[in-house]
């Protein structure tokens, strides 16, 4: 990774952590909306900087129609029982998308009709 990469990262890091706890006006987590579409940032670090905030305030729990899986998943892979996974087990949340999505290719749902 070059020097000015590394850098950037380590900075947008600090950037996030600082600003991630509270603002001036109290807490930043206090209606705090999803961020646009990373074309719409002039610089990756300012998308990752609102992404981050959105991600460590849990905002997603508090879009409309999200939903969470039933349990939390393993990551996995096993092999003789044992747990190779690269990271902790994870509980995944479906944007009302991928709920619909789902549900027209579950058993019992009729599947919406293509034109």
């Amino acid at each position: 990774m070059k020097k000015s990469a590394y850098l950037a990262a380590i900075t947008g890091l600090a950037i996030v952590i600082a600003n991630s706890a509270s603002g001036a006006d109290g807490n930043v987590c206090d209606d705090l909306a999803p961020p646009p579409l990373p074309s719409s940032f002039e610089y990756a670090i300012d998308y990752q900087q609102a992404l981050y905030t959105w991600v460590n305030c849990f905002a997603y729990k508090t879009v409309a129609g999200v939903k969470a899986d039933k349990e939390v998943r393993q990551t996995g892979p096993f092999v003789a029982l044992k747990d190779y996974g690269v990271h902790p087990a994870v509980r995944i949340w479906y944007s009302p998308e991928s709920c619909r999505l789902a549900r027209s290719r579950t058993p019992g749902h009729q599947r919406p009709r293509q034109s």
